[in-house]
């Protein structure tokens, strides 16, 4: 059997955050650091830069004018979007890379940035001011499953066989083969890079929401994203899959069915926009 810890440590190329993530993390810790220091240190890597740029211009913002330079996106989004955002880019652009034996990795990031814009947009609906590091968080909260596929394809295929055998979560199905779930290898690659507890909080819970004594109210917004995420996945409608969504996350949320399924639609027009100022070239 093995732990999350070790599938992580694993894969080599995960074993540290992006490197630009880290420039950019320490530019924000440091209280003397301005706008301009952000910009150009995002600026130093063309790739991250490329995608920065094209999701701020994607209807995932709706602009109405372009933006051009990493600067002015900076000076519009604040220091904390831009943060998340750059997070995002550069952990999929890091990601990108793999290539699991057996993975759609074009449906896999399909699903991640569904996730992510419903996580974002039901974040709204709640009148939370951080709703783009939902957007990370419902992104980043299935990349257990990468690294499950990567080190361990077969038993990560047996435990899906599993799973559709049986009528029983792939997260069970995963423990009982495996040793640990998709969503404690998430986890535990978040807290290896020292990322926001948030974030590791709403991976690890966001299968079973009731057990986070933290965080409450973004890990049920994940947990509702992911189902939403999964429905959309399997060509079900919202209300096929509502009966699975936590008590707890209906009474932390205080959402409704009428704003799950108009974040559902909006989320399946804003899905491929997203997709492909992410991933170009993915296949």
């Amino acid at each position: 059997m093995h732990t999350a810890e070790s599938l992580t440590s694993g894969v080599t190329t995960l074993t540290s955050p992006p490197l630009v993530y880290q420039r950019i993390k320490q530019v924000l810790d440091d209280p003397d650091s301005s706008m301009k220091d952000l910009a150009e240190v995002i600026t130093v890597d063309p790739a991250i830069t490329a995608r920065l740029l094209r999701l701020v211009n994607s209807p995932f913002y709706g602009f109405q004018r372009k933006i051009e330079t990493v600067n002015k996106a900076v000076n519009l989004l604040g220091t904390q979007q831009v943060h998340d955002l750059a997070l995002a880019t550069s952990v999929t652009a890091l990601f990108k890379g793999m290539t699991p034996d057996h993975m759609n990795m074009a449906r896999f990031w399909h699903y991640s940035v569904y996730c992510g814009l419903v996580a974002r947009d039901l974040a709204k609906y709640c009148k939370l001011a951080e709703s783009e590091r939902l957007f990370v968080a419902g992104l980043l909260s299935n990349i257990g499953h990468l690294v499950i596929y990567e080190q361990l394809p077969d038993l990560a295929e047996q435990a899906l066989e599993n799973s559709l055998r049986d009528g029983t979560p792939l997260y069970q199905a995963e423990r009982s083969l495996i040793g640990c779930d998709y969503a404690q290898v998430g986890a535990a690659l978040i807290q290896s890079w020292s990322l926001p507890a948030v974030l590791r909080d709403s991976i690890l819970y966001h299968i079973a929401p009731e057990q986070a004594t933290e965080n409450t109210l973004l890990v049920s917004l994940v947990h509702i994203a992911r189902l939403l995420a999964a429905a959309a996945d399997a060509g079900q409608s919202p209300e096929q899959i509502l009966s699975l969504v936590a008590p707890q996350a209906w009474d932390i949320t205080e959402l409704d069915t009428d704003t799950i399924t108009t974040v559902h639609q909006q989320a399946d027009i804003d899905t491929i926009s997203v997709v492909n100022s992410l991933f170009i070239g993915v296949r």
